[in-house]
């Protein structure tokens, strides 16, 4: 199970069976809907998906469906780190990731931790190690915060335990 699934459970209860809901493959939010040209109560499903922690913007007729501030927060927040993957690339990925003090969750920046729910979900281990890791070399250098939250969904995600 991904940590992506409760997410999708709680939007697709907010929207009802009729719009289709996916991950975003263009990784600007967590879901994309056509919600807007499906439902005849759009503007009450958006203050519902508003009211749960929810940003909503509108492109073209779909919308992007990613997690508030405060709620990105309190999601990093109720992150716990597992063991390190066996992986010799996801174990230094999360190494890497976590080779700082973590700053507060509201300082975490928020994009690659999304990109990594995203692919985590896609199962995608490759892309999320190329990525990253080339994110997180980019963050080191100009001394900006690490999203170590990224290391904690990788840990919790792929379950092999080193013996190490």
């Amino acid at each position: 199970m991904s940590a992506l699934d409760a997410f999708r459970t709680e939007v697709r209860a907010l929207l009802g069976p009729a719009p289709f809901l996916r991950r975003d493959l263009a990784e600007r939010a967590l879901f994309i809907t056509d919600a807007p040209r499906r439902l005849d109560g759009a503007e009450d499903c958006l203050a519902r998906l508003t009211a749960r922690g929810y940003r909503v913007e509108e492109a073209r007729g779909l919308w992007r469906i990613d997690l508030s501030p405060a709620r990105q927060a309190a999601f990093i927040r109720s992150l716990s780190p597992g063991d390190f993957p066996r992986d010799p690339r996801l174990r230094s990925l999360c190494r890497s990731l976590l080779s700082r003090d973590p700053c507060p969750p509201e300082q975490q920046p928020w994009p690659p931790i999304r990109q990594t729910l995203l692919l985590l979900d896609a199962g995608d281990l490759n892309a999320l190690c190329d990525r990253l890791c080339a994110d997180a070399a980019l963050r080191k250098r100009a001394h900006a915060p690490l999203p170590a939250a990224a290391a904690s969904l990788i840990m919790n995600a792929v379950k092999e335990v080193s013996p190490c």
